[in-house]
């Protein structure tokens, strides 16, 4: 594969246990045509082995655990590919949580979610996360503690499960007169849950299709404040949007968004 966008980028080689650089529009554009990539870096089995060793010192409850986590592993190892030991039986969306916030922070384009991995040594560089690594994390996703004017949902792009687990935890209430819920997924997973999507906007939320809060002008909208469980829109919105943000679970999202 030639992929450019560095959350897929992760996901695929880290989850899907496909190959990929992380290439950039015009070369991954360049690949589509011609139907090959360069053979260089994680296209190289020697440059797939794990050379760090993150040791998970506490439990991680959610999404937002794994997104903290992520952007606190990518800002001290950078490029370098880690295994992690700890994280115990993750689900497949709080690793893409965690991938994305690496490559928010960091340039790796794989990570291990185990030891068992191929390694660059038999004895590997060991790097340890505590609670208050994970808390000072957190806490500087968030940049505000005010009412937010927008929750978004869906950076990483939401898939089936969790655009079903949106669905049921909305139904049969009404997001609030002043505040936007953006739900955003691909078109594919759209079309896949449209009984889902009903719920969501009958509660009056949107689901966007292939497009992200990052990328919009929020501003422009109104947004001021906005509420995100994703630990990649809170690093980059309060930059590249302007905005204040309020960094939570999916769960205190969904209560911010609806009335009592």
């Amino acid at each position: 594969l030639a992929w450019a966008e560095s959350s897929t980028v992760i996901y695929t080689n880290s989850i899907l246990h496909s190959w990929t650089n992380r290439e950039g529009g015009p070369s991954a554009l360049a690949a589509a045509f011609i139907g090959k990539t360069p053979n260089y870096g994680v296209h190289k089995s020697e440059n797939r082995k794990a050379n760090v060793l993150v040791k998970v010192e506490m439990a991680l409850r959610d999404e937002v655990d794994f997104g903290a986590l992520g952007v606190h592993v990518g800002r001290i190892l950078k490029d370098e590919i880690p295994s992690f030991e700890g994280l115990l039986r993750p689900q497949e969306t709080q690793l893409k949580h965690l991938g994305s916030a690496m490559t928010s922070t960091g340039m790796s384009s794989l990570f291990y979610p185990c030891t068992s991995c191929p390694k660059s040594s038999d004895k590997l560089e060991t790097v340890s996360v505590d609670v208050n690594d994970l808390r000072n994390a957190f806490e500087g996703l968030s940049t505000t503690n005010e009412a937010p004017d927008m929750i978004y949902i869906g950076c990483p792009h939401c898939s089936v499960k969790e655009v079903k687990q949106i669905a049921q935890k909305i139904k049969g209430r009404k997001v609030k007169n002043d505040v936007k819920l953006w739900i955003c997924t691909s078109r594919h997973v759209r079309g896949k849950t449209e009984n889902y999507v009903k719920i969501i906007e009958a509660a009056g939320g949107k689901v966007l299709s292939d497009t992200c809060a990052v990328v919009t002008w929020l501003k422009e909208l109104g947004v001021d404040v906005l509420m995100t469980n994703s630990a990649k829109t809170a690093y980059y919105a309060p930059t590249m949007n302007r905005v204040e943000t309020v960094f939570a679970s999916l769960d205190r999202c969904i209560e911010a968004a609806c009335r009592e």
